[in-house]
């Protein structure tokens, strides 16, 4: 009896993880249709999702699928040949979110 109490327990709960996601991920891709700038983007977001918990799993599901990591620019900074104001200016949150790519600084 506690095996199956347990077991729909964790069914339960496995469960809304995935509806959240889903959720989530159906508004990533409503807004892959709609080509906002970031500041549209964020406040789209925000008006759709009201809790900040589920807020901060879209950003980080978003980040995770549209944000590639810029390997040529992390060579360019281990080798030197960047200039750090350059560099600075690459990591700067619009232009990662303009041009898709970053590097530490950059998420």
């Amino acid at each position: 009896m506690r095996k199956n109490i347990l077991l729909l327990f964790i069914l339960f709960n496995f469960g809304s993880v995935f509806s959240q996601t889903d959720a989530i991920t159906n508004l990533i891709n409503e807004t892959n249709e709609l080509n906002l700038d970031m500041r549209d983007f964020v406040n789209y977001a925000k008006d759709k999702i009201k809790d900040k918990t589920e807020l901060t799993k879209f950003f980080y599901y978003w980040v995770g699928t549209h944000i590639e990591y810029d390997y040529v620019l992390f060579q360019s900074v281990l080798d030197k040949t960047v200039d750090p104001n350059q560099f600075q200016s690459t990591q700067d949150e619009y232009v990662v979110y303009e041009n898709r790519k970053g590097i530490c600084a950059g998420y």
